[in-house]
C-alpha cells in the first residue's frame, strides 16, 4: 500500500474516532466581573454601612420554618405587615401587624443584652424574656410543646437580635484579620432579556474577617463584582464556628445617598426558621433620633390577668435547680412513691408572693397525676441572719413523675417563677430510717 493511502486512512481514522467523543455541550455562560477591589476595599464598603446610625421602616414579613429537617418539609406562614426600628449598635423594636386589619400580632424588642417577646392573641399572650448572649435550648424546646405557645407559630423561636445584624451591618474592627478569597456561583440570569430559567456564572469575592486571637470565622461578606460592588450575602458564625445567620440581600433602595436592601432573607439553620423581609420604599428613614423607650415592650395594664410572663434566665435557674428533685443523682424507684424535702430561702420582702405560689403547687402537681394522695405540709421559719425560708413535703408518685412535670405548662406556671422568688432552692430525697 503506498504512503499516500496510509495517510488518507489515518486521516479518516482520526475523523471518525473525534466525531465519537466530543459533541456540542451548552454550557453556562460567565458573566466577567467589572470591578476588582482589593482587600482595602472591601473594608471600607462594609464599613460605609456604619453611616447608618438608625432606621425606620415599613416591612412586609414572610415566616418559614422547618418542621421535619430530616424529611425535607417545611411551613410557609401567612405575610405580615409591620413597623421596624433599629439604632446602632444594637437596639431594635419590631411590631408586626396582620394585614388588612392592622391589628397587633406581636411586640418584639432587644436593647443589645436582653430581649423581649410580647405575643398579643389572646388565646397564646404571652411576654417571653430572656438575655441575647444565652442558649435556651431546653427551655425552647418546652415552650415549643406548650399546647398554647405552639399554636403562636414561629413567633416563638424569633428573637430580635436575630433581626438586627442583618440590617445594621457589622463593621471591620481593628481587632479583626481580614482575607479575600473568590467563589463562583451559578445562579438565575437577571439580565434584560433572559428567559426564565436562563442561567450565568458569577465571580464574588468573600472578605472573611477573624479575631486576632481566635482561629474561627467571625463574618463573611460576600461581594457581587458584576456592574456595582454590592453585598449580597452575609454569614455570621458563633464561638464554636457553627453558621448563626445567613443572609441573602437583593433590590437595593436609595436614600440620601445611601444604599439599603429592599428585600433582606435571614436564615436560621439551628433555629429551623426564615424570615424573609421585604422594605416598603415610602416608609423609609434614616438617621433619626430614637429614644431609649423605642426599645422597650409595655403589656397594656388591662392584660394582667390573662398575660404570660416566661423568663427563661429564670426558668433555666429553676430547671437548673430542680435537677436535684430527681434524688441529687441518686436512683428513684420506678414505682413506689419518692418522698421529697424541699427548702426554699426568699428573697427579702417576697415573703407572701411565695406563699401564695407555693399554695398552688402541690395542687397542681396533683391535678396531673404527679404525686401520691398524701397532701403536702409546708412549714415557714428564718435562719439567724434573719432570711425567711419555707420547706415543703410531698410525696411524688413515682420515679418519673419529676421527668414528667418539667414537660407540663400548669407545673413550669408555678416552678418558673420561683426562681424570681428565691435566692437559693434545695431538693432533698428522703428515705425511711428504721429503729
Amino acid at each position: 500500500m503506498s504512503e499516500r493511502w496510509v495517510a488518507v486512512i489515518g486521516i479518516a481514522l482520526v475523523a471518525a474516532f473525534t466525531s465519537c467523543i466530543s459533541r456540542g455541550v451548552d454550557v453556562v455562560p460567565f458573566l466577567p466581573p467589572t470591578v476588582d477591589p482589593t482587600v482595602d476595599d472591601l473594608v471600607a464598603e462594609v464599613n460605609r454601612f456604619e453611616e447608618i446610625r438608625s432606621l425606620v421602616l415599613r416591612v412586609d414579613l414572610q415566616f418559614e420554618t422547618i418542621e421535619e429537617a430530616e424529611q425535607g418539609r417545611g411551613k410557609k406562614y401567612r405575610a405580615a405587615q409591620g413597623r421596624l426600628l433599629l439604632r446602632r449598635p444594637s437596639s431594635i423594636r419590631l411590631n408586626i401587624e396582620a394585614p388588612i386589619l392592622s391589628a397587633n400580632i406581636a411586640e418584639m424588642a432587644s436593647d443589645g443584652e436582653h430581649f423581649q417577646l410580647l405575643i398579643h392573641p389572646v388565646e397564646h399572650r404571652a411576654l417571653i424574656v430572656g438575655s441575647n448572649g444565652v442558649r435556651y435550648e431546653e427551655e425552647e424546646a418546652r415552650i415549643a410543646q406548650d399546647p398554647e405557645l405552639s399554636r403562636a407559630g414561629p413567633l416563638v423561636n424569633i428573637r430580635p437580635q436575630h433581626i438586627t445584624d442583618a440590617f445594621l451591618i457589622p463593621p471591620v474592627s481593628v481587632y479583626d484579620i481580614p482575607i479575600r478569597s473568590e467563589q463562583f456561583l451559578i445562579e438565575p440570569d437577571t439580565r434584560p432579556g433572559a428567559e426564565v430559567g436562563d442561567r450565568v456564572k458569577k465571580s464574588y469575592y468573600i472578605l472573611t474577617t477573624i479575631r486576632r486571637d481566635e482561629s474561627r470565622p467571625r463574618v463573611q461578606y460576600w461581594f457581587d463584582r458584576v456592574g456595582t460592588l454590592t453585598l449580597r450575602r452575609l454569614q455570621i458564625f458563633d464561638e464554636a464556628g457553627r453558621l448563626e445567620s445567613d443572609v441573602r440581600y437583593q433590590d437595593y433602595l436609595f436614600d440620601g445617598g445611601r444604599r439599603l436592601p429592599s428585600q433582606v432573607r435571614v436564615e436560621r439553620p439551628h433555629d429551623d426558621y426564615t424570615l424573609v423581609v421585604n422594605v416598603r420604599p415610602d416608609g423609609l428613614q434614616t438617621n433619626r433620633e430614637l429614644p431609649d423607650t423605642a426599645f422597650v415592650v409595655t403589656p397594656p395594664a388591662e392584660w394582667a390577668g390573662s398575660l404570660r410572663r416566661i423568663d427563661l434566665d429564670d426558668r433555666a435557674k429553676a430547671g437548673t435547680e430542680s435537677e436535684a428533685i430527681l434524688g441529687g443523682g441518686r436512683q428513684m424507684s420506678d414505682t413506689q412513691p419518692i418522698g421529697m424535702c424541699c427548702i426554699y430561702q426568699i428573697k427579702t420582702g417576697r415573703d407572701e408572693d411565695f406563699r401564695a405560689l407555693l399554695e398552688k403547687h402541690w395542687p397542681a402537681l396533683n391535678r396531673v397525676g404527679l404525686v401520691s394522695p398524701k397532701p403536702a405540709r409546708f412549714y415557714r421559719g428564718s435562719n439567724k441572719a434573719g432570711a425567711t425560708f419555707f420547706v415543703e413535703m410531698f410525696e411524688w408518685r413515682d420515679g418519673n413523675s419529676s421527668d414528667v412535670a418539667h414537660q407540663s405548662p400548669e407545673v413550669m406556671s408555678v416552678w418558673e417563677p420561683m426562681g424570681a422568688l428565691t435566692d437559693h432552692m434545695e431538693f432533698i430525697q428522703l428515705d425511711g430510717v428504721e429503729g
